[in-house]
Parts: C-alpha cells; structure tokens; sequence
C-alpha cells in the first residue's frame, strides 16, 4: 500500500488522507463500541495515523 505522501494520479493526497482517517477509525472502532472514551479513541486513532505505514 502506498504512503501518503506518495499520492497516485487517480486518488489525490486528500482522498488518501482521509482513506487513512476512515481505516485507523475501522480499527478503532472496537474501542469506541466497548464504552472507552472518545478521547482515548481520538488519541489511539491519532498515534495510529503519525505511525509509519
């Protein structure tokens, strides 16, 4: 799977961002459904996506 930063013609760095955002939030969402916090949530979602891919 590419990077971010390595955008494909037919899918501009904006679409990939937020491809990005909607997978870290699937693999979060377990989380969110348990009852944990949104904040705990948020912050997991946010170490997930400044982690390398």
């Amino acid at each position: 799977m590419s990077s971010l930063k390595e955008c494909e013609p037919e899918r501009p760095c904006e679409q990939q961002e937020q491809l990005g955002v909607v997978e870290a939030l699937a693999e979060h969402f377990d989380d969110l459904r348990d009852g944990r916090t949104t904040a705990v949530a948020v912050e997991a979602i946010e170490a997930h996506l400044a982690a390398p891919p």
